[in-house]
């Protein structure tokens, strides 16, 4: 049997109740009939794993194995990637421009596409959307450092606009990296 290591990206699990110091609130608990753990499969050497069947997993909750049903649809991820690119961040950018490596092989995979924008007091579109992922670093590094402005909002509204127009089977992701503060949007948060 293959050794394999499972890269578990989230677990919902539906619960609640009321907080223990106050006994006399009533509780209340939702029974879960299905939890939903996505996961990624890689080898050794951090090759996707794909096809597995599910006598190749065990899942358990405390303690118990439990019974698993895969689904083996697979959405392709279009993600915008909108990275502030004001004076604030001018010592930042060489770090963000090693974000690049890690976009293909970790989030995107084989047949999902980047976008990058670089925001100030404007909206720069350094690369449209692509699934060539030697086109990520250079388009990082063409990012400078520009005024003191911030246009987050603006640049959130210009990146649901881009991701508007891609396949409806796609995911669709955006990955924000800068402050949360907007100091010049003309567009409000709510329409965001």
């Amino acid at each position: 049997m293959r050794m394999l290591r499972a890269v578990w990206l989230s677990m919902v699990l539906l619960a609640f109740s009321a907080p223990a110091q106050e006994p006399e609130q009533p509780k209340f608990g939702v029974s879960v009939h299905y939890v939903v753990a996505p996961t990624i499969v890689v080898d050794r050497q951090g090759h996707y794993i794909d096809n597995l069947r599910t006598n190749e997993f065990r899942l358990l909750d405390n303690g118990k194995v439990q019974t698993i049903n895969v689904d083996r649809a697979y959405h392709p991820i279009s993600m915008v990637v909108a990275i502030q690119a004001n004076s604030a961040m001018e010592g930042m950018l060489p770090k963000i421009r090693k974000v690049g490596s890690l976009l293909e092989p970790l989030v995107v995979g084989e047949a999902g596409e980047v976008a990058i924008l670089a925001y100030d007091h404007r909206i720069r579109t350094m690369l449209e959307f692509t699934s060539d992922s030697s086109k990520f670093g250079p388009a990082l590094e063409k990012i400078t450092p520009g005024s003191s402005s911030s246009r987050m909002i603006d640049s959130v509204s210009e990146a649901i606009r881009m991701l508007s127009h891609r396949p409806t089977d796609h995911r669709r992701v955006i990955l924000l990296i800068g402050e949360s503060r907007d100091s010049t949007s003309e567009g409000k948060l709510r329409d965001a």
